[in-house]
């Protein structure tokens, strides 16, 4: 593109002024904004839901089994430490999941159990959840 060229350029001679800036952006549309927030209330919020929930039962459904005297050893044990660590990890993310897209959908944003879900978060799921995604990098003390 030569530098007098204006025929991209905000309100070019050819148009009478009337094109866009090429970073504007168009107006906000509510229908696909409404769209949009049911899509992530289903696919972000009762979908991980769900995914916890069968997450979990698998984890306390493997973990007699893995403990039981006919499957002792290392690797069993190991199996169930991961059993054990997805199992938080699992509760923490139906935690986020339910303070980001279901209790606001419940009526449920405002209030005690807002307070509480907040509290939670800051003083024990926001450390798990660090620590959880921290685990594999060297720490310093």
């Amino acid at each position: 593109m030569l530098p007098n060229d204006t025929s991209l350029s905000s309100g070019g001679a050819s148009d009478g002024g009337t094109t866009p800036a090429p970073n504007d952006c168009p107006p906000e549309d509510p229908a696909l904004r409404s769209a949009l927030t049911a899509l992530s209330f289903w696919g972000e919020g009762v979908t991980i839901l769900l995914i916890c929930v069968f997450g979990l039962a698998g984890n306390v459904a493997a973990i007699p089994v893995l403990l039981s005297r006919k499957m002792a050893s290392t690797f069993n044990r190991l199996l169930v430490f991961l059993s054990v660590y997805d199992s938080a990890f699992l509760l923490c993310a139906a935690a986020e999941s339910w303070r980001r897209y279901l209790a606001p959908a419940c009526g449920a944003g405002d209030g005690a159990v807002a307070d509480a879900s907040l509290l939670l978060f800051v003083h024990f799921l926001y450390q798990v959840r660090e620590d959880e995604f921290a685990d594999g990098e060297t720490r310093l003390p």
